[in-house]
């Protein structure tokens, strides 16, 4: 998966392939706390 965005963003600064990367995983943990907080106010 890493390899993968890196790829399709041909970054070659390497900063610019870890803060994409870092930003993916931002955006896949707020999905998380946003599905386990509705769960929560069921």
């Amino acid at each position: 998966m890493y390899q993968k965005y890196c790829e399709l963003i041909k970054a070659s600064p390497q900063i610019t392939c870890l803060l994409g990367h870092f930003l993916l995983l931002a955006a896949n943990h707020v999905r998380h706390v946003r599905a386990f907080i509705s769960k929560g106010n069921e």
